[in-house]
């Protein structure tokens, strides 16, 4: 992509006595930015989003970059140490947790001896795979903008389910879901630790979802299996599930008509429950979806 470059720093550029270093900031959806540097000394910089400090100590290595004026899409991949501690940087805990998902990524280059000068934008978008090596290391997939839009489709598929979200109007329901669900605590765990847990929340009916507040799991969300003497979840926790872990739980919908019917929801419905089935040589014609 085209590089916007400061005055002042093209002149740095051009006198040969230019001092680089790359910062990589990271600013995940829930948590505070996150920055690194491929120098040896932490550099403090505001790139108009406020000063953030980026660490040298766990400082990154990056890929090279795939990057293109046309329609090729842009990527790399950053390798990020861990710290002994979690105010140095990111942490184990926190990549396995999913704390990177749907963050944002800017990489930027300065000369640390000018920040005054400003900096150029090497890439931005969103942070994709990330990967865990020998509990040592992570491997941050650097997706640009452009890989990412390309990914995202610029119209809706048909489908016989409900396409929105339960209870969000901005994905098309406006079911209310404020005095919906409970809060509850886990009194005992099952032989599955990261799935099986009793607690003393009454009234979950699967499906269902619910967000954990305390522990190692808190802020992660996770879709209710079955609830009968015990909750199951239909997905493993990234780590195990405690004794006296917190978590809240709201409702969900499976998706179906019928369901959405007896929410009084059925003038809201995102999808076409009615439509034909391709089950038969009369019905399987190009372009049909199920």
């Amino acid at each position: 992509m085209p590089r916007n470059v400061p005055t002042e720093l093209k002149k740095i550029f051009q006198s040969r006595a230019f001092h680089a270093a790359q910062l990589l900031r990271i600013a995940p959806q829930n948590g505070p930015v996150i920055g690194y540097c491929n120098v040896n000394t932490d550099i403090t910089y505001d790139d108009g989003d406020g000063p953030v400090t980026y660490k040298s100590l766990t400082g990154f290595e990056d890929s090279a970059y795939q990057a293109s004026i046309g329609s090729e899409v842009s990527n790399a991949e950053a390798k990020i140490i861990f710290p002994s501690e979690e105010v140095l940087g990111l942490t184990e805990e926190q990549v396995r947790s999913g704390y990177l998902r749907d963050a944002r990524f800017r990489v930027l280059l300065v000369d640390y001896e000018h920040l005054s000068a400003g900096h150029a934008m090497i890439e931005w978008g969103f942070v994709g795979q990330v990967k865990v090596k020998d509990s040592q290391s992570s491997l941050i997939e650097l997706r640009g903008v452009q890989q990412f839009t390309r990914q995202r489709a610029i119209c809706q598929r048909g489908s016989k389910t409900c396409r929105a979200k339960f209870g969000d109007a901005s994905t098309g329901c406006y079911f209310d879901l404020t005095d919906e669900g409970g809060s509850g605590v886990v009194l005992a765990v099952g032989d599955e630790q990261d799935r099986v847990f009793a607690s003393d929340a009454a009234g979950i009916v699967a499906p269902a979802l619910i967000t954990w507040t305390t522990g190692k799991n808190a802020g992660l969300q996770f879709e209710v299996e079955e609830s009968d003497a015990s909750i199951s979840l239909m997905f493993p926790t990234p780590f195990a599930i405690q004794e006296d872990d917190e978590f809240t739980w709201k409702p969900d919908c499976d998706k179906q008509f019928n369901t959405c019917k007896s929410y009084g929801q059925t003038k809201n419905f995102r999808g076409e429950p009615h439509r034909p089935e391709a089950i038969g040589p009369s019905l399987q014609f190009p372009g049909a979806a199920t």
